[in-house]
C-alpha cells in the first residue's frame, strides 16, 4: 500500500493513494467517538471557509449518509489509540533515508515491529538562537493492519478514502486559520475525555504538542465550584510551564493569545485560566471563522466541540498539494 500525506506539510505519509487529486473541498471524518463528519469548502479570496454540512452517527456509514458532497475528498482522523506521536531528535540522514532511520529509532518504543508501521513526520522549525542544538521532529507511527482496517470500515460506505490524518495536525489546521486572521502565534487548548491537548502554531507551522492528563470534562468538576477552581490552578500551572518552555526553546515565536476550544459554557475553563495567566485567554467560537448554516445549531459551543476535529481535518485544502 502506498503511503499518503499526513496532515499538511508532512514529510512522509500515513496513507493512501499515490497522489492527492484536486477536489472542490474536503469531508473530515472524526472516528474518535462514534463518528462526526464535516464538509468544508475552501475560502474564496478574502472570505471565510464555508462549513456546508455536518452530521454524526454511530459509525461512518450512518454519518456520511447525511453528507451530500460526494465529490469532496475524504480525510479520516483516527483515534489517539491507533497511533503514537513522539518528539525525536531528527536523524542526520537524507530525506530518502528518513523512513528507515526512524524505524530503527522507533523499534524499541513501539509494541509491534517497526517494520509493520506506517510512518509520517513533521519537522519542528529551527531558529538561529538554537545554535548547534540538534533539530527535532514529530514522528507518527501507526500499525499498517490497524490503518487498513480503518480504511476498510470507511470505504464500506461506498466513499473512497483519500487520506488518513491525526488529531494533532487536524487541530493545527484550525490554529493556523485563527493565526492567519490574528497575525500572531496561537496556543489552542482542546479538552478531551482524558485530558487537555495543547497545540502551538506560528506562521502556519506546528511548534509544540503537549497533552495534560486532566479530566476537564468530568461531571464532578462541572458542578463543583471548588473542584473547578483547583483544576484551573493545576492547569494554569502546567500551561505556564509550557509557555516558559516555548520561550526558552523558540524565542522567535510570538503568541497573541491562548484559545480555549469550544466547550459547554458551564465548565468555565476559559474564565478560570484568564484570571490566572498573564496572556490573553478567550473561548474559541468557530462561527467567527467560518461561513456556516445559520439554520443549524452550530452556534452552540457544545455542538462546535463535537465537530472541531472533523472541521480541522477538512481544512486540509489550505496547504495540501498533489504529490
Amino acid at each position: 500500500m502506498d503511503l499518503k500525506e499526513l496532515g499538511a506539510k508532512a514529510k512522509a505519509l500515513l496513507q493512501f493513494s499515490p497522489f492527492e487529486r484536486r477536489v472542490p473541498g474536503w469531508v473530515g471524518v472524526d472516528l474518535s467517538e462514534g463518528c462526526a463528519v464535516a464538509a468544508v469548502a475552501p475560502a474564496a479570496a478574502g472570505a471565510k471557509p464555508r462549513l456546508l454540512q455536518f452530521a454524526e452517527g454511530e459509525n461512518a456509514g450512518e454519518a456520511l449518509s447525511r453528507i451530500t458532497n460526494t465529490d469532496f475528498g475524504l480525510v479520516a482522523v483516527v483515534p489517539p489509540s491507533d497511533y503514537s506521536l513522539l518528539l525525536l531528535e531528527r536523524p542526520a540522514v537524507k530525506d530518502e533515508e528518513m523512513a528507515q532511520s526512524l524505524r530503527w529509532m522507533l523499534d524499541a518504543r513501539l509494541d509491534y515491529p517497526a517494520a509493520e508501521a506506517n510512518l509520517a513526520w513533521l519537522d519542528v522549525p529551527a531558529h538561529e538562537a538554537q545554535g548547534n542544538r540538534p533539530r527535532q521532529l514529530y514522528a507518527v507511527a501507526a500499525q499498517k493492519s490497524v490503518m487498513d482496517e480503518r480504511t476498510r470500515l470507511v470505504e464500506e460506505t461506498g466513499r473512497l478514502l483519500s487520506t488518513i490524518d491525526v488529531r494533532e495536525t487536524a487541530r493545527r489546521n484550525l490554529a493556523a486559520l485563527v493565526e492567519e486572521r490574528s497575525g500572531s502565534g496561537v496556543m489552542l487548548l482542546v479538552a478531551e475525555a482524558n485530558g487537555l491537548q495543547i497545540t502551538v502554531t506560528f506562521q502556519g507551522e506546528l511548534y509544540l504538542e503537549r497533552f495534560i492528563p486532566e479530566k476537564v470534562l468530568e461531571e464532578r468538576s462541572v458542578g463543583d465550584t471548588e473542584a473547578r477552581e483547583r483544576q484551573a490552578e493545576r492547569l494554569a500551572l502546567e500551561i505556564q510551564r509550557t509557555l516558559d518552555f516555548l520561550r526558552r526553546n523558540f524565542p522567535q515565536v510570538t503568541l497573541g493569545e491562548i484559545l480555549v476550544g469550544p466547550l459547554p459554557p458551564e465548565i468555565g475553563l476559559a474564565s478560570g485560566l484568564a484570571s490566572r495567566l498573564s496572556e490573553p485567554v478567550r473561548s474559541l467560537d468557530l462561527c467567527e471563522y467560518f461561513d456556516w448554516p445559520t439554520d443549524s445549531d452550530f452556534g452552540k459551543l457544545e455542538v462546535q466541540a463535537r465537530y472541531l476535529t472533523a472541521i480541522g481535518a477538512a481544512l486540509r485544502y489550505r496547504d495540501a498539494r498533489p504529490a
